[in-house]
């Protein structure tokens, strides 16, 4: 058994209130995700750049099967074991709710596009 921790957005903590979960800054974007079982049986931080469409590769060849050739993700487990060459150096991020944003997350900046003035609120 695994058990997944995780989150489609982080929490701004009253930081960019207006935007609420619907932006592509570092406090939205920065999410959590903890795996726990075989294989992910020791406490570690990955500082990689990590995507959620990495989590259904990871889950995949956690179980022993077979990553299909037309995911775009790519399994963590060489990231825990150590192997870290080769792996990408960006994350897109795209928000399409009420407020439209895009970024492209690289180790060192976040690159971002939003477009506010679609933003509409119900009063």
């Amino acid at each position: 058994t695994i058990v997944v921790f995780t989150s489609d957005h982080a929490c701004h903590f009253k930081t960019r209130n207006t935007e609420y979960k619907r932006s592509p800054h570092e406090s939205s974007i920065h999410i959590p995700l903890i795996l726990q079982g075989p294989g992910f049986d020791r406490a570690m931080e990955v500082s990689e750049l990590v995507g959620q469409v990495d989590l259904a590769p990871t889950l995949l060849e956690a179980a022993g099967a077979a990553v299909p050739r037309t995911m775009q993700g790519r399994s963590v487990l060489p990231l825990l074991a150590g192997k870290r060459e080769g792996w990408r150096n960006e994350v897109f991020i795209e928000v399409s709710e009420s407020l439209t944003g895009r970024a492209l997350r690289t180790p060192q900046w976040t690159y971002a596009v939003a477009l506010p003035e679609r933003q509409k609120f119900s009063t």
